[in-house]
């Protein structure tokens, strides 16, 4: 029987990170997008 954790994401990444683990072995998958951040303007 398989596990699946759902990670997330974080900082400026959109997406998503997910951990599948069956019969002693493990795998991340990682799938998203780099977004730069907004500058605030003063």
């Amino acid at each position: 029987m398989a596990n699946l954790t759902f990670c997330g994401a974080a900082g400026t990444v959109t997406g998503s990170c997910s951990l599948v683990e069956s019969e002693g072995k493990q795998f991340l998958a990682i799938a998203g997008c780099f977004r730069e951040r907004k500058q605030r303007r003063v």
